[in-house]
């Protein structure tokens, strides 16, 4: 018997009593033969898929527990519910007085004004509660989906910073949807030719002598502005540079009152010599500059004052505070500097 490493290689085939060497991939010679003689399998059926006899099975299921029909009653509802949501069918005359609530707003031969967006959406949304209230469920919904949709439309057109409303957009959004809700009534606002102009006029230009006013104004402010942060500066800070409680510290805060309340007087004096105010229709570089210098002057106050529980304020507050008149004050040139351009 063959061995390699001390196990042996022959062995025994237990069907026939064959002997082989049990290292060969092919095992007994007679039975491999045996293996080969073998007819193939027959192919397999091809069977109905599981999934489909499933489905089959819930189908069944659904109709002998009578679901089928209320699944119809859906699609059908469905499709009423689309009809009804398209079609221009309803009467304003039941909604009269809240569609001309919407359209006084909307077809106005004035000026537009800042709340004209809160008013539309309001309007819309009492329209909505009536219609709501009287119309089928189905068209109701549709109706309430519709309604709500412009009225936040018209709220967000009405939110535009500091230039008016555009009621154009919200008129056209509104034309559309009365189209589509209502059926043509005479009493029904239209377009004239000239309503957008009329309600926002085109912006007036900058006049020049607001300008000027404006730079004179920033220019006097320069001066204040350098002696305030050289003088400002020049005070030490309680807890840091005088001890607490010791008569030095008292000696600052009565010197930092004193200063406070003089130099509260020269900021009054020189702010008290902006020019008036721009209307908020003039140009919108003219307000944001007298903004600006109002700013200004503010952040010049506040510059005495502590924000802390200490008498007198520390120097980064006071450092910050005039750090920020100076960055308005630069601004509001550079807002004139681009209304002059213009």
């Amino acid at each position: 018997m063959a061995t390699s490493g001390g196990s042996p290689r022959s062995a025994r085939c237990p069907l026939d009593g064959r002997v082989y060497d049990s290292w060969s991939e092919a095992g007994c010679p007679d039975c491999a033969a045996r293996a080969k003689r073998l007819p193939a399998p027959p192919p397999r059926r091809s069977g109905v898929p599981a999934a489909l006899l499933l489905l089959a099975a819930v189908a069944a299921a659904a109709h002998w527990q009578g679901l089928l029909p209320r699944l119809t009653n859906r699609v059908e509802a469905q499709r009423r519910f689309e009809l009804r949501s398209s079609a221009p069918n309803l009467d304003p005359a039941p909604y009269r007085a809240e569609i001309e609530a919407i359209e006084a707003v909307l077809y106005r031969d004035t000026q537009a004004e800042w709340a004209d967006g809160e008013r539309v959406a309001a309007a819309a949304r009492e329209l909505a509660d009536h219609m709501t209230a009287e119309l089928d469920r189905i068209t109701a919904h549709a109706v309430l989906l519709r309604l709500s949709a412009f009225a936040m439309e018209a709220e967000a057109n009405a939110d535009a910073g500091y230039a008016l409303p555009d009621l154009a957009r919200s008129r056209r959004a509104w034309q559309r949807l009365r189209s589509e809700l209502f059926a043509p009534a005479p009493w029904l606002r239209r377009e004239g030719p000239d309503l957008a102009a009329v309600q926002n006029p085109a912006p007036r230009r900058a006049d020049w002598l607001d300008i000027g006013a404006l730079e004179r104004f920033a220019k006097a402010l320069d001066p204040l502005l350098a002696s305030g942060r050289r003088e400002m500066l020049a005070f030490g800070e309680v807890y840091v540079d005088v001890p607490e409680g010791s008569p030095e510290e008292a000696q600052l805060v009565d010197d930092w009152l004193a200063f406070a309340r003089r130099w509260d007087e020269r900021v009054t004096k020189a702010c008290g010599q902006a020019p008036a105010r721009p209307a908020l229709d003039d140009d919108l570089r003219v307000v944001m500059a007298h903004q600006l210098l109002g700013d200004a002057c503010h952040q010049l106050h506040v510059a005495t004052v502590s924000a802390g529980e200490a008498s007198v304020p520390m120097k980064h507050w006071r450092s910050s505070s005039l750090d920020q008149a100076a960055a308005r004050i630069a601004e509001a040139r550079a807002q004139l500097a681009e209304a002059r351009r213009f």
